[in-house]
């Protein structure tokens, strides 16, 4: 019989293996208490459009501008906009690099005097669920200037790019035919009163920034003890003194909020977290069951009298662990995805679901790969279900905790770009979380903020070649070290 089938026979009626598939396939059902948790939950946008609307001569020219929690720009975000009115117009944009979008809408053939609403809904899962009304001005009317942008400003708020903890304020502001502004940012808090709608005086503001460009993030000094019923003020004017947008804010809205999980964030948590950890450790278990135990103890050399070497033994075991750990990996992932089906009726992309997959096959080749490798400089069974248990903790569970350690090394705050630069960086040489950065690529989100992968150095080259050299390292090494004692 092939070593590669026996072995793979062998594996898959191994008491051990079996009940390690068994164990993969039972966890799946702990996908259920965490659905029932997140619909309980209130979801909170992270993020955003802003846009300007100029009337022109010829129709109505927009700029958008799509940024994510930290205020920073979105690429690739696809714009639809629609009329309220069906078939009056439509457009399409996609934004830059920058996060910029332009469109222009010609004057529709149906005139209206009381202008025009359009529907605004991005193309693309880093909105889902969000929407926008824009309100186009009547064409050619005696209270609409050329030139002149509707809304000139938008204000809102961001998360703190050095403190994750601390909300900022976003203002997006343009001047007469986009140019960029020139303005003045104040900010105050009053006691919230029913029934009061007004600014204070500007003379009772304090002044916090001068706006000079399209985006500007603007720290607001908001103490600790603020009521969270307070009003928080944030007034823009013009060099002039006019008032070109007041905006009230409960203090309340400056404190942090988590987003509530879809299908696919729910998933993925349950996947790189729960899932993640098992799978590990269950390929270490295998591995040991598989090919080390027999290793260390001797009882290989029997197996030898066999027309088969040792790099042929090492290579039929090592096919046959993976392949059984895969298995009841995608049996798992397969009972999940129905489990969500059931639950919130919503069905999970194919991408994804081949994206988890792969991402939990390379941790499975490289768990298993690694203990292959300590099986060969190991002599005693003690020795490699110790070095088994101390990978496993060093690469799983005390991981978060080194990235802390190293975080709080830099000096930088957590939550911030740098820590999350720090916490990717060393997320490549890490087989554990492998599957972290394939969802950062899939999903575009990191600890909650979306990103673009690219500017994390997370692109389909670099996860190509992490995965592959996670695959082919360790069994190579394997490889490498058996083949001096043939």
């Amino acid at each position: 019989m092939n070593p590669i089938t026996y072995d793979i026979r062998k594996a898959f009626t191994s008491k051990g293996v079996l009940a390690i598939m068994i164990l993969i396939i039972i966890f799946s059902f702990a996908i259920i208490p965490i659905i029932k948790e997140s619909t309980s939950s209130v979801p909170t946008p992270p993020s955003n459009v802003a846009y300007s609307v100029i009337d022109s001569s010829a129709g109505f020219q927009i700029l958008f501008y799509a940024y994510n929690s930290f205020g920073q720009p979105l690429s690739g975000v696809q714009l639809n906009l629609t009329s309220a009115i069906p078939g009056l117009f439509s457009s399409v944009a996609t934004t830059n690099s920058s996060g910029f979008a332009k469109m222009f809408i010609p004057y529709p053939s149906q005139q209206s005097e009381s202008g025009y609403l359009a529907n605004l809904e991005p193309n693309t899962n880093l909105f889902i669920g969000q929407g926008w009304v824009i309100d186009l001005p009547s064409p050619n009317t005696t209270n609409v200037s050329l030139g002149e942008p509707s809304p000139p400003v938008t204000i809102g708020t961001v998360t703190d790019s050095r403190n994750s903890s601390v909300i900022d304020s976003f203002v997006f502001a343009v001047g007469p035919n986009f140019t960029r502004p020139n303005d003045l940012l104040y900010f105050a808090i009053t006691p919230h009163k029913p029934g009061v709608s007004s600014p204070p005086p500007l003379g009772n503001m304090t002044l916090i920034a001068r706006i000079t460009d399209y985006t500007n993030i603007v720290h607001l000094p908001i103490p600790s003890s603020v009521d969270p019923a307070d009003n928080v003020w944030v007034e823009l004017t013009s060099n002039n003194g006019s008032t070109l947008l007041s905006a009230v804010t409960p203090a309340a809205s400056y404190t942090f909020t988590m987003q509530q999980p879809n299908a696919i964030s729910l998933t993925s948590s349950f996947i790189s977290g729960l899932l993640g950890s098992l799978v590990p450790l269950m390929a270490i278990i295998a591995a040991y069951s598989g090919y080390g135990r027999d290793r260390v103890s001797g009882i290989l050399e029997s197996v030898l009298v066999r027309p088969v070497t040792r790099r042929g033994i090492l290579v039929s075991r090592y096919i046959a662990v993976v392949a059984a750990v895969a298995l009841a990996t995608l049996i798992t992932i397969l009972i999940a995805d129905l489990l969500v089906w059931y639950e919130l009726k919503q069905t999970l992309d194919v991408m994804f679901l081949l994206g988890s997959l792969g991402s939990l096959f390379v941790e499975i080749a490289a768990f298993v790969g690694i203990m292959f490798i300590i099986s060969q400089l190991t002599k005693s069974t003690g020795a490699l279900v110790g070095s088994g248990v101390g990978l496993f903790l060093v690469l799983d569970l005390l991981w978060s905790l080194l990235v802390a350690l190293a975080i709080e090394g830099t000096g930088v705050g957590f939550g911030s770009l740098v820590a999350l630069h720090i916490q990717v960086d060393l997320s490549f040489f890490n087989p554990s979380q492998f599957i972290s950065l394939v969802q950062i690529l899939q999903l575009k989100s990191l600890s909650g903020n979306l990103i673009q992968p690219a500017q994390f150095g997370v692109t389909p080259l670099t996860v190509g070649i992490a995965g592959l050299a996670w695959i082919l390292i360790p069994l190579l090494i394997s490889l490498r070290l058996v083949s001096t004692r043939d």
